[in-house]
């Protein structure tokens, strides 16, 4: 098993560069968004991710751009659906916390 992650070195425009894991990909009004989790000082920042829109460049779909999220109040939406939708994936593969406590209290 290959425990390496995917990782991506986001550059700034002032010329900073910060290594991210991938986290996740989904879609949230119609619009796609990548979730990343930063590395700081070579180690995993687990108490921070990064919310981007991912565009697709319309000369050369293989191309990928990201773009931060600014407003508070899309972040807020966008993070909220992301948190339900998996909620509910969760819920539906019997892998969710009441479902297992309720395993775990039967017994």
């Amino acid at each position: 098993m290959n425990d390496e992650k995917e990782t991506i070195l986001l550059q700034g425009e002032d010329g900073s560069s910060i290594e991210c894991e991938f986290g996740d990909r989904f879609d949230s009004q119609d619009k796609h968004y990548i979730i990343l989790i930063p590395y700081r000082n070579g180690l995993r920042d687990d108490d921070a991710i990064l919310l981007m829109q991912t565009v697709k460049d319309k000369e050369d779909p293989d191309t990928e751009y990201l773009i931060a999220l600014s407003d508070p109040e899309e972040i807020n939406t966008v993070f909220s659906d992301y948190i339900a939708r998996k909620a509910r994936k969760q819920h539906a593969e019997g892998t969710c916390f009441e479902k297992n406590l309720a395993s775990a209290i039967k017994k």
